[in-house]
């Protein structure tokens, strides 16, 4: 459907991926999305899957967010 009026358009294309992909998948879009440094992604693969869960549960894209 449409997203046009919705207020968090990443969390419903999330909520309609993820009855599509696995979490593993979800996190390497969220790696691209986000354009990730090698480091950081593997701190996120470090994570347990509940935890990579968490990271990308408010949504695929990050704003207003930088690489210490």
């Amino acid at each position: 459907g449409r997203l046009t009026g919705v207020r968090n358009p990443s969390g419903v294309v999330v909520s309609r991926i993820k009855s599509h992909v696995s979490t593993d998948e979800l996190i390497n879009i969220f790696v691209d999305i986000n354009q990730l440094d090698r480091a950081c992604e593997q701190k996120l693969w470090d994570l347990s899957p509940e935890q990579r869960a968490a990271v990308i549960a408010p949504g695929i894209y990050l704003q207003n967010v930088r690489n210490p």
